[in-house]
């Protein structure tokens, strides 16, 4: 009887354990699902493409009802959480008048670019372990270091401009070593063999790029370091771009 009883405890505790981890599977399928159009405007509002950025427009805003419908519930646990998802779908909704109305689609990428730091807190709070969530923490001090150096040359790089650099750059490259130690699902975010090799390619060849910049940074050569930090935008662009749709919509 004794055994039995354990036998059938040990059941009902993998049935309970097992739920929780389907949910989750589902949970970041949808969040991938939703990243993929939502990147796609992204991109396509920074490339200024017009008719592309309302297609990925639309089917964002599809997306992003439906998940919506499918979610709201489990990311909406506390007031905060609660106040973020009205953020997003104020940020979604705007963003969308915005290309639809032939605005500025530089003024659309740039609402939308908060679209993602609002879900980062909420996947945070929520303890959800979220690959392109890495990415987006290395994007803001990465950005922030292109952005110094843009237009400098050795005499207009200040002393104050170059400690920022400096100070970006180490949180840079933190947030990088954290993503390259990121575990990362292919199949989750449909990464066939082929898209798999870009992904590890451009990773190797960011890592690259960061090396140079910190190299020009120890040697404080300052022509290096503009033109090393111009160096680190690139191979992570391409590297956002493979978790895009752009290709099919255009």
């Amino acid at each position: 009887m004794k055994k039995c009883f354990l036998l059938i405890l040990g059941i009902v505790l993998i049935i309970s354990t097992a739920a929780p981890l389907a949910a989750a599977g589902l949970l970041e399928k949808d969040m991938a699902a939703f990243d993929k159009a939502y990147i796609t405007a992204l991109i396509a509002t920074s490339q200024g493409k017009r008719a592309t950025s309302k297609k990925a427009m639309e089917r964002t805003m599809a997306e992003w009802a439906a998940f919506k419908k499918s979610h709201a519930d489990d990311l909406q646990k506390s007031k905060a959480d609660r106040a973020d998802f009205v953020i997003i779908n104020q940020m979604l909704s705007d963003s969308k008048r915005i290309v639809r109305a032939n605005g500025s689609l530089d003024e659309a990428r740039i609402i939308l670019e908060g679209v993602r730091d609002v879900f980062l807190k909420i996947r945070q709070r929520n303890s959800i372990d979220y690959y392109i969530d890495y990415m987006t923490r290395f994007h803001k001090p990465m950005d922030a270091i292109v952005l110094t150096a843009k237009g400098k040359n050795s005499e207009t790089l200040t002393d104050f401009m170059l400690s920022r650099i400096k100070y970006n750059f180490k949180l840079a490259r933190q947030n990088w070593e954290n993503l390259q130690k990121a575990k990362f699902d292919a199949e989750l975010y449909s990464f066939d063999v082929k898209k798999e090799a870009q992904r590890l390619a451009f990773i190797k060849a960011e890592t690259e790029a960061l090396n140079n910049l910190r190299k020009a940074l120890d040697d404080g050569d300052k022509v290096e370091i503009i033109r090393t930090a111009a160096d680190i935008k690139p191979n992570f662009i391409s590297l956002l771009m493979l978790f895009s749709d752009l290709e099919k919509i255009k």
